[in-house]
C-alpha cells in the first residue's frame, strides 16, 4: 500500500500518469491479489477532483461505496473538489445524499460543506445554508467558534 500511496503521490499533479498507474493496479488485482484501501482511492479521488475530471470523481465515490470502502475523508474529498470547480449545487446536491450512502447527517459533515464553500468564496451561499439549516444541528458553543468565528 504504501509503494501505491507514494507513486500516486507523486504523480498527482500529473493525472496523465496517475489515472492509468491506477487502473494498472486495478487490472491486476486477481493476478497479484492486492486490493486498493480506502487511502489509496481516497488519494484518487484528489487527484481526480484537482483535475477537474468530476464525473469520474462520482464514478469513482460510487465505487467505493459499491465495495464498502468509502469514509468520511472520501466525501469531504468530493465535497471540497466540487467547491473548488465551484459546482456548487453538486457539492449541496452531495451533501443532501450522505444517509443514501450509509453517511450520518452530522454537524461535523455539514461543517465540512460550509467550511468548503466559504474556502472557494461563496460565502453566501454558505450563509443561505446556514439560515436554511438553522435548528436542524445541534450547534455547540465551542463548534461554532471553531467553525465559524
Amino acid at each position: 500500500d504504501d509503494l501505491v500511496l507514494d507513486v500516486l503521490r507523486r504523480t498527482s499533479s500529473d493525472y496523465n500518469s496517475a489515472i492509468p498507474f491506477f487502473k494498472w493496479i486495478i487490472s491486476v488485482t486477481d493476478i497479484s491479489g492486492y486490493t486498493p484501501t480506502v487511502e489509496v482511492y481516497n488519494e484518487m479521488l484528489g487527484i481526480l477532483g484537482k483535475a477537474r475530471r468530476l464525473e469520474e470523481l462520482k464514478q469513482m465515490f460510487n465505487e467505493m461505496f459499491e465495495r464498502g470502502l468509502m469514509n468520511e475523508r472520501s466525501y469531504e474529498i468530493v465535497v471540497h473538489k466540487f467547491c473548488a470547480a465551484h459546482k456548487i449545487d453538486d457539492a449541496i446536491e452531495f451533501f443532501d445524499k450522505r444517509k443514501e450512502y450509509g453517511l450520518k447527517v452530522d454537524l461535523a459533515a455539514f461543517n465540512s460543506l460550509l467550511l468548503s464553500l466559504c474556502r472557494y468564496k461563496h460565502v453566501e451561499t454558505a450563509e443561505l445554508l446556514l439560515l436554511k439549516h438553522y435548528g436542524t444541528f445541534t450547534l455547540a458553543l465551542p463548534t461554532r467558534l471553531h467553525s465559524f468565528g
